[in-house]
């Protein structure tokens, strides 16, 4: 295939320096391609609560404010994926891979966090109250405004 056919996909780009300086936070819904899995469309404002995606290798989709509560993301591949705004509430991550992921304004309510790799992640405003988060990476990532597990604010 030449270059015509080849599609780019673009994310939300995070900036966030040592210093903890403010980041941007928007995210991108540049057309992509239609990516199934197991019969499901992942694709920006997918209806997927209650799915069954556990191992997906969903890295780089584009789930901008999808619904995805309580649906099972057990060693599911997210890494680099948009998640902005997206309803995670009650669903399950255990050991999903989500370094680098855009998480700003999640709603990760009651949702299974347990060994995740969230390392480098966008949690700008992210609702994490009940949450288990036993042995998740959170190494370098951007926790600014998230409400924690025990409903506490992250400055």
């Amino acid at each position: 295939m030449g270059r015509r056919a080849r599609v780019v996909s673009l994310f939300a780009v995070l900036a966030v320096s040592s210093c903890g300086s403010s980041a941007s936070t928007e995210s991108t819904t540049a057309t992509q391609p239609i990516r199934k899995f197991g019969g499901f469309i992942i694709e920006p404002g997918a209806n997927l609560s209650g799915a069954n995606l556990s191992g997906a290798n969903l890295s780089g989709a584009n789930l901008y404010s999808a619904n995805l509560s309580g649906a099972n993301l057990e060693d599911a591949g997210l890494s680099g994926a948009n998640l902005y705004s997206a309803n995670l509430t009650d669903a399950n991550l255990s050991s999903a891979y989500l370094s680098d992921a855009n998480l700003a304004f999640a709603k990760l309510r009651g949702a299974k966090l347990t060994r995740v790799n969230l390392s480098g992640a966008n949690l700008y405003s992210a609702n994490l109250k009940d949450a288990n988060l036993k042995g998740a990476d959170l190494y370098s990532a951007n926790l600014s405004g998230a409400t924690m597990p025990d409903g506490t604010i992250q400055d």
